[in-house]
């Protein structure tokens, strides 16, 4: 089943939209990844999921080992001593783009997004889409994302909320 589309303007011709996928679903793809690679912008520092910020899930999932980009300044609010690395997004897909290259040294097969600006994450989506083909991609946004493999459909904050506690009870 296809995800609502967020923006009209945003709807991919002809090819892939994104598929709908739940918390749970989320954790275990994640968990089965051979190697995951989470992209946080400056938003997760920003959105407040009812007492809890989208940059604490994104910094649970890094200490469970998923290697991590801090962009935008979402660096500062991880504890120094977790291993991250710092970079723009749109250097990170560029780099991403050519199959061997992985952060940690191994090629990602599954590149999470999560709380970067709608317009950035999806024109990053299209391109990992269209240049990318050896990576699938999952944006953890309560924004449906087109141009992503899978992503949250379209959903208010306390349900994003709930799909976030649910896929870290599975990751």
């Amino acid at each position: 089943m296809s995800a609502t589309i967020w923006k009209l303007g945003d709807c991919p011709a002809g090819g892939h939209i994104s598929g709908k996928i739940d918390g749970k679903v989320a954790g275990r793809m994640i968990k089965e990844a051979k190697n995951p690679l989470l992209i946080v912008g400056k938003l997760a520092c920003e959105v407040d999921l009812g007492g809890k910020r989208l940059i604490d899930y994104a910094i649970e999932m890094t200490k469970k080992g998923i290697p991590t980009v801090a962009s935008a300044g979402s660096s500062k609010e991880y504890p120094e001593d977790l291993d991250i690395s710092m970079m723009g997004a749109v250097e990170i897909v560029n780099k991403l783009q050519n199959p061997e290259y992985g952060l940690n040294g191994k090629p990602h097969d599954l590149v999470i997004t999560m709380g970067i600006q709608y317009y950035l994450a999806s024109q990053s989506l299209a391109t990992l889409k269209h240049f990318a083909p050896h990576i699938k991609t999952l944006a953890l946004c309560a924004r449906a994302h087109p141009n992503a493999t899978w992503a949250f459909p379209y959903m208010p904050d306390y349900k994003w909320k709930e799909e976030m506690d649910i896929l870290m009870e599975n990751l």
